[in-house]
């Protein structure tokens, strides 16, 4: 991958730390890529030309992803990561995110219809001193 993109300064003679993909994803088409870092950056890339699409260095995303990267039929890609507590929806068309689904649960593998507005999420949350699963399915209004 590349070096950190973490903002802020690393002490003085301290190397920048080396960075690697943990989730990677690739469109239906073949024409994107896409990977997530060990320390949640989200990047995603055209395959033909290596061109960089997308680098989102989230300022709460402070670890590895423990869910999903998966692009749907449309160019979209959703990414999901234990620090935002929810899934984010990228578009790479407009550059732009987007909340798919958030709450105090750790979205854990994630599951996205092919037209971007059907999620399905494993969740995980400690409850009375028990880690307790559940699954969780909702629907989003294209956007």
């Amino acid at each position: 991958m590349a070096a950190s993109r973490r903002p802020g300064r690393l002490p003085p003679g301290l190397p920048a730390p080396e960075v690697w993909a943990v989730v990677v994803a690739l469109s239906p088409d073949g024409a994107r890529a896409a990977a997530v870092t060990i320390e949640g950056t989200v990047y995603a890339w055209d395959v033909a030309t290596g061109k960089e699409l997308l680098m989102d260095a989230h300022p709460e995303a402070g670890g590895p992803p423990n869910g999903s990267l998966r692009f749907a039929e449309n160019g979209r890609l959703l990414a999901s990561t234990v620090d935002r507590r929810g899934m984010r929806l990228f578009d790479l068309t407009r550059k732009t995110s987007r909340i798919a689904g958030t709450g105090a649960k750790n979205f854990n593998a994630v599951a996205i219809t092919d037209d971007a507005t059907g999620f399905a999420a494993i969740t995980s949350a400690t409850e009375s001193g028990k880690i307790v699963y559940d699954v969780e399915v909702w629907k989003m209004e294209p956007g």
